[in-house]
């Protein structure tokens, strides 16, 4: 579930450009680089999370990184990519939204708690909820991709 992060600063040409993706009268993708960046910034985050609920921890770190602080950040992107998906004007990007509602809610439930442990982070892992969009994700920055190198 790797993204190729050598395309994400070069991306000239974006979803718009392919018309298949992007019905006439709807806009696509303003900025795919923005888009790129977003999904590195979520994946790293869900590295984190992997990493942390195999410490097998009974508390969340003090100091430094911790996982309260990663749900943190990944929810505040997960607001801005909420945003760039509505300027696709594909089907897919409103199931990625749909996707993104759910793992919305997961972390605002997670962050809501007075205590985060490996067990917890571990379940959240695992969720197919976070699979799906993280899946999604990584479709769109591929078709990006595609759609770029053919224009």
């Amino acid at each position: 579930m790797k993204t190729d992060p050598g395309n994400a600063d070069s991306a000239s040409n974006s979803l718009s450009d392919s018309a298949d993706l992007a019905p006439s009268g709807q806009e696509s993708l303003h900025q795919d680089s923005e888009l790129e960046g977003l999904i590195q910034h979520l994946e790293a985050g869900y590295e984190f999370l992997l990493a942390f609920a195999a410490q097998g921890r009974e508390e969340d770190l003090q100091g430094g990184q911790s996982a309260r602080a990663t749900l943190v950040s990944m929810t505040q992107q997960l607001h801005r990519l909420e945003s760039e998906l509505q300027n696709i004007g594909h089907e897919f990007a409103e199931i990625t939204r749909s996707d993104l509602k759910k793992v919305s809610a997961a972390l605002d439930l997670i962050q809501g708690l007075p205590e985060i442990n490996s067990e917890l982070i571990d379940n959240l892992n695992a969720s197919i909820h976070l699979r799906a969009l993280l899946t999604d994700l990584f479709v769109l920055s591929e078709a990006n991709r595609l759609s770029q190198r053919a224009g």
